[in-house]
């Protein structure tokens, strides 16, 4: 009997005649228990990722909305845990618990979220007023009875925004924060080669240099990924499509040709790596494995009734289809491996300071260069991993006649 099957059991007895269903599928397949048997949110909820980067979703406060309001917005709570990730849940639940503060009913609903929205500004004030509009989307598809032209009114908010855009500083050749030179490209090519480094420093600066790959997709690759084509005497690099519309990460691929000096350093990678688990098929090791067991627990309130069956989050990982995710590293790492390599790498030819590495930079070099060098919009979109032309006009609109 699963933990699931034990909670809601006849023999428990109080699950069944509250008749609450306790528990949410993640969209990445994770079960969670969400509510009590008395049908509240509970205090914390851990939302995993197949990175093994965990968000706290504090809800208790959220308990205080009351009413049908209050049942509507546990609905949304379930709606948005089946089917969005965990940056977009996590802004959802902080606005949420914002808005929770004053208990709005229908006849202040919207004075709420004037209050709310007066008092936050620039990024903030653009990510509450998104989270806004969805919670008003669906009440309205459940027929909540509130004011329909205010609701109207308010999802026809625009210009909430005080960002500016934020591509004219990334393609301006800005030295924090946009593509990077010829000059420093041809830098960071060396420092591929120089052994003193890590394998890890090494590969990871390899993938960002040759293929754009944003950090979870580094973080997501397995060593089953790298494929060898006997017929073709060629490598390959199967790479995750994280932007797509399908459930699960690991679904749909790119595939990217890799040159023998990429072989070269994962071959060493491979050897590096020591004291492999021995649960784990070798084929579905990630190729950047976690340095430390994963070992994560609720941060507050770990022994305290008020969280209750609080325990290690490693069982999480315990299904046979997620085992191996437990040992993949998160995004976070592959953006710590490279600022820390800062220190060791040659000073910038074009700044004269330490280079200002992340993932994205590496993106944005490389689509830039491809721009320059005649590229058409789709060639630019498949090599960076974009669903459409769309999401490449930028590099043409703030590429074109800068370098």
């Amino acid at each position: 009997m699963t933990v699931r099957e034990m909670l809601v059991s006849p023999d428990i007895g109080e699950d069944v005649v509250f008749g609450v269903d306790r528990f949410v599928t993640s969209r990445l397949g994770y079960e969670l228990e969400v509510f009590s048997r008395f049908g509240k949110l509970l205090p914390m909820v851990l939302l995993p990722d197949d990175t093994t980067r965990t968000v706290y979703l504090k809800l208790g406060e959220i308990n205080l909305i009351r009413g049908e309001l209050g049942a509507l917005v546990k609905k949304i709570i379930t709606f948005t845990l089946e089917r969005y990730h965990s940056g977009t849940v996590s802004a959802r639940i902080s606005f949420l618990r914002m808005f929770s503060v004053d208990s709005p009913d229908r006849n202040s609903f919207f004075d709420a979220l004037d209050q709310l929205i007066c008092q936050s500004k620039g990024r903030d004030k653009e990510v509450l007023i998104t989270s806004a509009k969805a919670l008003v989307r669906f009440l309205i598809v459940h027929e909540y009875d509130f004011d329909i032209r205010l609701a109207e009114d308010f999802l026809g908010l625009e210009g909430y925004t005080e960002h500016q855009n934020s591509y004219s500083a990334l393609f301006m050749m800005d030295e924090e924060l946009g593509p990077f030179s010829r000059e420093e490209v041809a830098v960071l090519l060396r420092e591929v080669d120089n052994d003193t480094h890590s394998c890890v420093v090494r590969v990871i600066l390899d993938l960002c240099l040759n293929f754009g790959l944003r950090p979870i997709q580094i973080s997501l690759l397995k060593r089953k990924d790298f494929i060898y084509d006997k017929m073709a005497g060629l490598h390959y690099l199967r790479v995750p499509r994280v932007k797509g519309s399908s459930q699960y990460r690991r679904v749909n691929f790119t595939t990217r040709l890799v040159r023998e000096s990429t072989v070269t350093l994962l071959e060493g990678l491979f050897k590096s790596q020591t004291d492999l688990p021995l649960h784990v098929n070798e084929d579905e090791l990630p190729i950047f494995l976690r340095s430390r067991p994963l070992k994560l627990r609720f941060r507050l309130g770990y022994d305290s009734p008020l969280v209750p069956r609080a325990g290690s989050s490693k069982s999480i990982y315990q299904s046979e289809h997620k085992r191996s995710y437990a040992l993949h590293c998160t995004p976070n790492y592959i953006w710590r491996v490279l600022h820390q390599a800062e220190k060791s790498f040659p000073l910038s030819p074009r700044t004269g300071k330490n280079f200002h590495l992340n993932p994205y930079r590496f993106r944005y070099t490389l689509g830039t260069m491809a721009v320059v060098s005649g590229c058409a919009p789709e060639e630019v979109a498949e090599l960076l991993d974009h669903q459409n032309i769309l999401s490449v006009k930028h590099y043409f609109k703030f590429s074109l006649g800068k370098v």
